[in-house]
């Protein structure tokens, strides 16, 4: 094969490839198309990796952001990132404390920072009673006060529904929780004979899992 020949059969490669070139990875030596069953020609590795070209990369970018963002698929007139329809009653962490406390009259809620979120939480706790050997597993204030820990919700007023804001890239933000949803976990928990979301809408976790489930 000639050079001309040689050249045409490297471009072209690249082209369709949307590569520049390629290097191997053992010996770092670059080609500029392949040949001899894609090895390389110095050290004979099959080791070899495309060096991508701008659009290509841009491209892959762009797929792993799209496969990142939030694609909502629920009925329209339930949209987790809209503040106002996710509102609904608002209700104070107390209020959220009582109705535990009807079914719960242990259960308690202390403020708890929360360092990834930058921001203070309302944990809720339930009375407990911990095995000698469960004693490493727990915190402090799970251990000596006797409680085990539920969930957290937000402190001071909770929206009626899970809200789950976007990034201006259309990615998932970290969500904040509804007072549903808080029910929703110590139903699911078994601790509360409460059905929280009463069939007219789903929680953040179904939003999260139903897809998977139906796939």
């Amino acid at each position: 094969m000639d050079s001309p020949a040689i050249i045409q059969e490297g471009m072209a490669q690249r082209s369709h490839a949307g590569v520049k070139g390629w290097i191997c990875v053992r010996c770092l030596h670059v080609m500029s198309f392949l040949a001899g069953g894609g090895k390389c020609p110095n050290c004979k590795s099959e080791s070899i990796q495309p060096i991508k070209s701008k659009e290509r990369l841009h491209e892959e970018t762009e797929a792993l952001k799209e496969k990142e963002r939030f694609h909502y698929w629920q009925a329209e007139d339930f949209d987790p990132q809209d503040k106002g329809c996710q509102a609904g009653r608002w209700l104070t962490t107390g209020q959220v404390l009582q109705l535990i406390q009807k079914f719960i009259p242990s259960a308690v809620m202390f403020p708890q920072f929360n360092p990834h979120l930058g921001r203070t939480l309302a944990a809720f706790y339930v009375s407990h009673t911990w095995k000698p050997a469960e004693a490493a597993y727990v915190s402090a204030t799970e251990l000596k006060g006797g409680l085990k820990f539920i969930c957290c919700g937000e402190m001071g007023a909770m929206r009626e529904w899970d809200w789950l804001p976007l990034d201006s890239d259309g990615r998932p933000l970290p969500y904040e929780r509804g007072w549903r949803g808080v029910l929703a976990i110590f139903y699911r928990a078994g601790l509360i004979p409460f059905i929280p979301d009463e069939g007219t809408r789903f929680g953040w976790w179904q939003i999260k899992e139903s897809p998977i489930r139906r796939a």
